[in-house]
């Protein structure tokens, strides 16, 4: 074998070593890739063979292969063996790259159950942009429709508040008019008296002269010295006497009153009045009115990131610890409505009737006081069965705070966390 022979040999086989080097090293690459297994995305977004897979932040593996179906396109992706993913992990197409190249990203679940090899799974694509914007112009609509809601209840109660004020004025009026009259009457009846002063005296005088005459013939009578005479003079006298009585109840009735309407009429209409006046202006005075606005949104539950709002208002009897209340919640979503009636002291309120659209009843307590920041709220209703809600306030001010609501459904639990005014 010469020279040029031996140099070809070593060539070759040099060449043949490296080949197989690279065979091997090859498939090493590609069994650590364990198992593969298909996704079904509604649409591609670009994803294009080779693109990475991110399972829980880290690159687990690639993209090997991608085909078009007719309700969207089937991703078929390999994975490292030591990678698992449990069955309901949820799969999406993100562009968080660098560049914003599309990739294949793997958030795990809970479940005790893995994907393997050949399965196949659902995954999704994110919101575009377009509907992005749409959510956020329609979530802006309802929050202006809930405030628009809540400023026409407002005005409303403005109005009623107005209208009350009104009506309290003209009570207070006609009492003041009321007043002026039975002072002018009493007035006139002093007028009267002094003007006629002279003839009630004499009235008077005649009076007591009869008086006197009456008991002359009294003891007349009892010493027993009664004459035939003596008796028709006492009862000339007699007669004298009640005709100057006649007299004197005609001057009365003249100088006290008038021909068109006799006095005690006048006065029982006068003290009637009066009294029907104190009457409304004591129960006007004895009524409280309350309420609270609160505006929220779901933090957790299937009312996750909903906002609405609700108002409620307390009408209350200081004298009978009684009150009615009426109120609307989750304005700007499925209204309910709220009217029953009440008792209420100082640390407390309860109430019953139709609670968030069905019978039911309510709570309130303040652990520390009224005045104290603190008041926690429970109500029930018959809706599927029976529902209830916890609710905690925090008051800052007097008018001003927080609070958190967990409403149970049976099957459903919203939790929300949002803030009031009293007023």
């Amino acid at each position: 074998m010469n020279r040029e022979m031996r140099v070809g040999l070593v060539v070759f086989l040099a060449i043949v070593f490296l080949g197989a080097l690279v065979f091997v090293s090859g498939g090493a690459r590609f069994r650590q890739y364990g198992y593969s297994f298909g996704i079904v995305f509604p649409d591609a977004m670009g994803l294009d063979t080779g693109a990475p897979v991110l399972v829980s932040g880290v690159e687990s593996g690639k993209v090997v292969g991608i085909d078009l179906l007719e309700e969207g396109v089937l991703v078929r992706v390999n994975v490292r063996s030591h990678v698992i993913v449990p069955l309901d992990s949820r799969f999406i197409i993100d562009t968080g790259g660098l560049l914003g190249e599309p990739r294949v990203k793997v958030t795990r679940g809970d479940s005790l159950e893995n994907i393997t090899e050949g399965d196949t799974v659902s995954g999704t694509i994110p919101p575009s942009l377009d509907e992005i914007m749409t959510d956020i112009k329609t979530s802006l609509g309802g929050l202006q429709s809930t405030f628009s809601n809540i400023n026409t209840f407002l005005a409303k109660l403005s109005e009623a508040a107005g209208e009350f004020q009104e009506f309290s004025k003209e009570a207070r009026d006609q009492v003041k008019k009321a007043g002026d009259s039975l002072a002018g009457l009493t007035e006139d009846i002093d007028s009267m008296v002094q003007e006629n002063r002279g003839a009630l005296m004499a009235s008077l005088e005649n009076l007591s002269q009869f008086l006197g005459n009456l008991k002359k013939v009294v003891d007349q009578f009892d010493e027993g010295g009664t004459s035939g005479q003596d008796l028709r003079q006492m009862i000339l006298r007699i007669k004298g006497a009640a005709e100057s009585l006649e007299a004197l109840s005609r001057k009365i009735e003249v100088a006290l009153f008038d021909d068109t309407a006799p006095a005690p009429s006048r006065i029982q209409e006068v003290k009637e009045m009066v009294g029907k006046a104190n009457r409304i202006i004591s129960g006007i005075e004895d009524l409280s009115f309350g309420g609270k606005v609160g505006l929220y949104g779901g933090i957790s539950g299937s009312g996750e990131s909903d906002m609405m709002g609700d108002i409620s208002l307390w009408v209350k009897s200081r004298s009978r610890k009684m009150g009615l209340l009426i109120g609307a919640d989750d304005i700007g979503g499925d209204s309910k409505i709220t009217a029953g009636l009440g008792l209420h002291g100082d640390r407390w309120e309860f109430w019953g009737g139709a609670v968030r659209g069905y019978p039911g009843a309510g709570f309130l307590l303040h652990p520390v006081g009224p005045q104290g920041p603190l008041s926690v709220i429970a109500q029930w209703w018959n809706e599927n069965g029976g529902s209830w809600s916890l609710e905690g306030r925090y008051r800052f001010d007097e008018s001003w705070g927080i609070f958190y609501r967990y409403l149970d459904k049976g099957d459903d639990s919203v939790g929300s966390l949002g803030f009031f005014y009293l007023f």
